[in-house]
């Protein structure tokens, strides 16, 4: 474009019209690209010939639009010059977002470009499984660009016990060993991280998400009972243990609880 300007100023130039085959003062109000050529008058001079007939393309970088007749040998230009395409920066696009301690989280990328989150790529509208450890808080990056995400703690599951039958120095074992004793509940926020163990002289029973029944199991004989039970004074008891171990955090809860009875 820089080229073509002087050339504009230049008195050494002018335009010819290929088809005609002839010179045309700079001073003309139109311009057509694929009729007019630029040219050195020295060169057309030379061998008019070579011009005539020439098929020109406009490349559309600059197109001339008006000239002045003021000064035809210094002419006023108006060029049209393509903006050069800026690249598009990354941008992270993640929307409402959190963030757990010891949790495989799911992270859902909106924005144009891949994001990295603990060495996890995530590509662009896209979801991918993040693994938080104890960290106050994460870097997520995209190019040259990052944001800093903080974290939410993973709580500690917690136990709780509800007594579902009567128990006590009247209440015989037989019936008791027939009944579900107690319904144990366990509460975390992500449950299906949880391993759960329960010991003790009892069977039990999953009766939903994190919800036992747990039923006394200890004598299958009166025989076994007064053996227990020799030079022991009523109300008897036995007791068992719920552990509950996460297999991500380092929580580990365990509580206890007792079956109490008075007679086979």
């Amino acid at each position: 474009d820089e080229v073509e300007i002087k050339k504009l100023l230049d008195p050494r130039f002018a335009y010819v019209d290929t088809v005609e085959n002839k010179v045309i003062s700079k001073n003309m109000t139109t311009y057509d690209s694929t009729k007019f050529l630029l040219v050195s008058i020295d060169d057309y001079k030379k061998n008019p010939q070579q011009y005539s007939n020439m098929q020109i393309t406009s490349s559309g970088q600059m197109t001339v639009n008006t000239f002045t007749t003021n000064n035809p040998d210094k002419p006023d230009v108006q060029t049209n010059i393509e903006k050069p395409i800026e690249e598009k920066k990354p941008e992270i696009v993640l929307g409402e977002i959190t963030l757990y301690q010891y949790h495989d989280n799911s992270v859902n990328n909106k924005g144009d470009f891949p994001i990295t989150v603990r060495g996890v790529t995530i590509p662009a509208h896209s979801s991918g499984i993040v693994r938080i450890e104890g960290d106050n808080s994460v870097v997520i990056a995209s190019g040259n660009s990052s944001k800093t995400q903080g974290t939410t703690p993973n709580k500690k599951p917690q136990i709780s016990f509800q007594r579902i039958t009567s128990m006590g120095e009247d209440i015989k074992v037989s019936q008791l060993q027939r009944n579900v004793g107690y319904r144990v509940t366990i509460s975390d926020d992500f449950p299906e991280q949880l391993e759960v163990k329960i010991t003790g002289p009892v069977t039990f029973k999953e009766v939903g998400k994190g919800i036992f029944d747990i039923t006394l199991n200890a004598f299958g004989s009166k025989a076994a009972f007064d053996n227990y039970t020799d030079n022991k004074n009523a109300p008897y008891q036995m007791g068992f243990n719920v552990t509950v171990k996460d297999k991500i955090a380092p929580h580990s809860v365990t509580a206890q609880n007792s079956f109490i009875f008075g007679d086979w």
